[in-house]
């Protein structure tokens, strides 16, 4: 069962249009500067409702997934460590061929 949420948005929005609530300090709207053109812009108040889905908020863990993000991150490691000894063992072949 989807549960909402709601909340409550700001946005900064032409002043003087119709149908939008404003955000007011002493019954006039709020400032906050002007658009390209120089007309004033102003604080816009609307509520947003959000549904929310608990069983899909939960995140879940899967074991196969953790196991590939090991891999991935040792794996590397593992294969730089054999690399460098073969490559060691190689070098020392040719210095003791002197």
């Amino acid at each position: 069962m989807a549960t909402g949420v709601g909340l409550e948005l700001m946005v900064c929005g032409p002043e003087g249009a119709s149908g939008v609530t404003y955000a007011t300090s002493s019954g006039s709207p709020v400032e906050c500067g002007t658009d390209a053109s120089g007309n004033a812009l102003a604080l816009q108040v609307s509520t947003a409702l959000v549904a929310v889905d608990p069983a899909s908020a939960t995140p879940t863990i899967d074991p196969s997934e953790i196991a590939g993000f090991w891999a991935a991150a040792f794996m590397p490691v593992l294969l730089l460590h054999f690399a460098s000894r073969g490559i060691g063992a190689i070098v020392n072949f040719i210095r003791g061929l002197d």
